[in-house]
């Protein structure tokens, strides 16, 4: 929340100078409803700088994140760096998130300090139909390859995925920041063998809404 806050707060004195008339809502959107945790006290000091314009908070799908943004359903969309080749969309990085395993406190991995993809070879897995990102459904397809389909679980968003966990259905692969810190009955684990992942705010250069 601090970088957050950081870095809207740095792009104030740019946004005083283009904000016409007609700017009548902020449009937030963000890759996972989850994410609206990291918003309040981003979204008081917006209230604070501009108690006139609200805030719209909408969740888009990393897959839609081009059509979102250039028919503007959203002003900055929060998520992982996804670009597609050839957007005209501009990306400023917030902060590295690792990749974690997310099991429940009873599951054996939940005494791992880190964890390797193939020690996750044995585990039931979770897989989200629609990915955060282009990059994990490669991992899942990866991870996934040459199971049998009862060791795999599917559904449609990431809190149906956490949902699972604490069910004790299996384990999911996630950016950490996109795991919700209120829950203390799962755990998020490293993956060692992963890169962190960059998260941030997509939006249009120049734009004049």
């Amino acid at each position: 929340v601090k970088d957050l806050l950081i870095h809207f707060n740095s792009l104030q004195n740019k946004f005083t100078k283009t904000v016409p008339s007609s700017f009548t809502s902020f449009k937030i959107g963000c890759m996972s409803d989850t994410l609206y945790s990291l918003l309040p006290d981003v979204l008081y000091d917006l209230a604070l700088y501009e108690p006139n314009i609200p805030p719209v908070l909408h969740t888009f799908f990393s897959s839609h994140l081009v059509k979102t943004m250039e028919e503007n359903l959203a002003d900055v969309v929060l998520g992982i760096e996804t670009l597609p080749k050839g957007s005209n969309i501009e990306y400023a990085e917030i902060l590295k998130t690792p990749l974690v395993c997310v099991c429940d406190q009873t599951h054996p991995l939940s005494e791992y300090k880190n964890v390797t993809l193939e020690e996750l070879n044995d585990q039931p897995l979770i897989f989200l139909n629609y990915g955060l990102y282009d990059d994990l459904i490669a991992l899942q397809l990866k991870v996934g390859r040459g199971r049998n389909a009862d060791s795999i679980y599917l559904c449609d968003d990431l809190p149906a995925s956490i949902t699972l966990v604490r069910s004790g259905f299996g384990v999911v692969l996630l950016p950490l920041i996109f795991i919700p810190e209120a829950l203390d009955d799962i755990k998020p684990i490293p993956v060692s063998d992963c890169p962190d992942m960059s998260f941030g705010v997509y939006f249009k250069p120049n734009q004049n809404n």
